[in-house]
């Protein structure tokens, strides 16, 4: 079975996030295992 969510974000979010991480000397991590959700590490 599916989810289907709505969202009216534009996608702008992790971009930024990973802009500003850079800019820090940081990074951003993604972990999407098989089943489950997307975990973002910073």
């Amino acid at each position: 079975a599916s989810r289907q969510e709505r969202s009216d974000s534009n996608g702008l979010g992790l971009a930024i996030v990973t802009a500003i991480m850079q800019l820090h000397g940081g990074r951003v991590e993604v972990d999407q295992p098989a089943v489950g959700r997307i975990c973002f590490s910073l």
